[in-house]
């Protein structure tokens, strides 16, 4: 791994499960499934799940003291919190397209079955 580059693991004080977090020069991926990218230069943030990059709009800030790795306590907390939101906004989306595909296939069958009922009543 190069220096550039610090693998870390955290745990999330709320569950006990470690986060990983990945630094690299400008940015932070923390989590693994789902994936908070928070690129701290641009502020364009991403939560990667499914092979799919979802936009997250939250601006992040993390001070430089924090990313120096001073205060790792507070650096845990605040990369937990960011995580727990990030993991929320990731479920919502897959019940929206669990849904959507729900909808999408009722859709469907209604009018598979108005065309059956007016394939039938024009027999008659």
């Amino acid at each position: 791994m190069s220096s550039d580059v610090q693998r870390k693991h955290i745990s999330d004080d709320r569950k006990d499960l470690p986060i990983h977090i990945n630094r690299q020069a400008h940015q932070i991926c923390i989590g693994e499934s789902p994936e908070l990218i928070i690129n701290y230069e641009s502020q364009k943030n991403y939560i990667r799940m499914d092979g799919k990059e979802i936009s997250y709009e939250k601006t992040i800030r993390f001070s430089p003291d924090l990313l120096r790795g001073k205060r790792p306590e507070v650096f845990r907390a605040a990369a937990g919190y960011y995580y727990e939101q990030a993991k929320e906004i990731a479920e919502g989306v897959k019940i929206a397209e669990i849904l959507r595909k729900r909808a999408n296939r009722t859709q469907r069958e209604l009018r598979g079955n108005a065309r059956s009922r007016h394939a039938l009543n024009s027999k008659k």
